[in-house]
């Protein structure tokens, strides 16, 4: 496995991947919006049982909560850390 293939898996743009963005594009991920929003959110409204379910899941996918993987390079050796969605 190549450090290209690891880097476009996890949707990072890299120059042997292909995927470029503007330099100034931001990006958003929803985990990053509900950390930000969602206590305030929850003072004025109630979240049902199968909300509270997703927006738990959201939160844990791709943090420590799920735990992660080492990956390395075949061919630097070079490790990288994922964590598990």
């Amino acid at each position: 496995m190549q450090l290209a293939h690891i880097a476009h898996y996890n949707n990072t743009p890299t120059p042997q991947s292909g995927v470029k963005y503007p330099q100034d594009a931001l990006r958003f991920d929803l985990a990053g919006i509900l950390r930000k929003h969602i206590g305030q959110y929850k003072k004025s409204h109630r979240l049902s049982y199968e909300q509270s379910k997703v927006v738990s899941a959201i939160l844990d996918c791709r943090s420590p909560a799920l735990g992660g993987v080492m990956k390395a390079c075949s061919v630097c050796k070079a490790l990288e850390f994922h964590y598990k969605a």
